[in-house]
């Protein structure tokens, strides 16, 4: 008789942490994959922002000086804050701006040396110029990699705490019943 119910006490205990280990572990991949999903929005929709704001400073600019004359040197400023490489070019494709160089060439570049992305400045068919950015990792990224990291340490912990809670309780329930 002793046997039989140890076996079913075994199979019983075997059963719930089966159901917790499945659980939890569900539950940790779920959050895991939404929070990475929602960092990952949350860091484009701020670089959209970050480009749009480029882009209408860029044409406020333009509007109030009636052209790039002094540029230059605010766009190497505008890059140290943005955290990349940006080329601003005129409506007819003639760098005026170009924050890897001390001094703007007046010819447009070949065009593996532009940046990546690729901005028209102006208003609904109006071209006043076309800015172009290449962005690289800065200190937004880094927040978020750091708090993609804490969440994912936070969900491995939580998970383990919950699992030997749920582990202890099943010990309990088992031996009970």
């Amino acid at each position: 008789m002793r046997s039989v119910a140890s076996s079913l006490k075994f199979r019983l205990f075997s059963a719930f942490v089966l159901v917790i280990f499945v659980s939890v572990g569900t539950i940790a991949v779920f959050l895991t994959r939404t929070t990475n999903s929602e960092i990952n929005e949350y860091e484009e929709l701020t670089e959209q922002l970050e480009m749009t704001r480029l882009e209408h400073w860029l044409l406020g600019y333009h509007a109030a000086r009636g052209g790039w004359d002094g540029l230059h040197p605010l766009v190497g400023e505008m890059s140290v804050l943005f955290g990349g490489t940006i080329v601003v070019a005129d409506a007819a494709g003639n760098i005026v701006a170009d924050s890897r160089t001390a001094v703007p060439s007046l010819e447009a570049p070949a065009e593996t040396e532009l940046p990546e992305r690729e901005i028209p400045i102006g208003r609904i068919g109006e071209s006043v110029g076309i800015l172009y950015v290449d962005s690289a990792p800065g200190i937004g990224t880094s927040y978020s990699e750091a708090l993609a990291d804490s969440l994912d340490l936070f969900l491995v912990w939580g998970s383990m705490l919950a699992a030997v809670v749920a582990l202890i309780l099943t010990m309990v329930l088992s031996r009970r019943i």
